[in-house]
């Protein structure tokens, strides 16, 4: 550990200015970024390690970043917010596997917890996309089995298609339109103050 240069007027004990490092949290805050070996990185204020067990209070996981080209600089300028992804605030988190424990600048812990919640119409559109899979190979299943009921009669194959082909045009635009409401009402959320 270094040393700071100091000097003492009147019995009060002073260290110089240019001796203490910028960038580096020195309050009791104790906020510090932590690396994972499989839960990505979090950070927040360190309460606690015991070997690679790590307790965070009033933490936050981060997704997604650019802006940095390591942890590190992460760690002392922060991120690009418009380009990352932050996760909401939890009250208390703990870690089990940390291999790596970072102290956070004041700028960057104060920008990156301060900074809005990463947005979740993503996963709307993954499950609108499982959804319209799933009702494709229900009308496909439907359709075999009519067809094989049917004995293969052309005229009954023929109607039976035909049905089958408009009922999944309608199921797909129903599909569409509940997806795109869900889409607007998770804008709507978002957007609120």
């Amino acid at each position: 550990m270094e040393t700071m240069e100091t000097i003492v007027i009147n019995g009060v004990e002073y260290v110089r200015k240019d001796s203490i490092k910028t960038g580096v949290v020195l309050n009791t805050d104790n906020i510090g970024l932590i690396r994972t070996y499989s839960a990505g990185v979090h950070f927040g204020t360190l309460d606690s390690r015991d070997g690679k067990e790590v307790v965070l209070s009033n933490a936050r996981r981060l997704y997604q970043w650019s802006g940095a080209c390591s942890l590190s600089q992460v760690a002392m300028d922060g991120v690009d917010l418009a380009n990352s992804k932050i996760s909401v605030i939890v009250p208390k988190i703990t870690l089990t596997e940390a291999i790596e424990i970072i102290p956070m600048s004041e700028a960057a812990a104060k920008t990156m917890m301060e900074a809005k919640s990463v947005s979740y119409t993503h996963r709307v559109l993954v499950m609108g996309d499982v959804m319209s899979l799933v009702t494709v190979m229900v009308l496909e299943m439907v359709l075999a089995m009519v067809i094989v009921m049917a004995r293969g009669t052309a005229v009954a194959s023929a109607l039976v298609m035909a049905m089958t082909m408009v009922l999944g045009m309608v199921m797909e635009m129903v599909l569409a339109m509940v997806i795109a409401m869900a889409m607007a009402m998770v804008m709507l959320i978002e957007n609120e103050p």
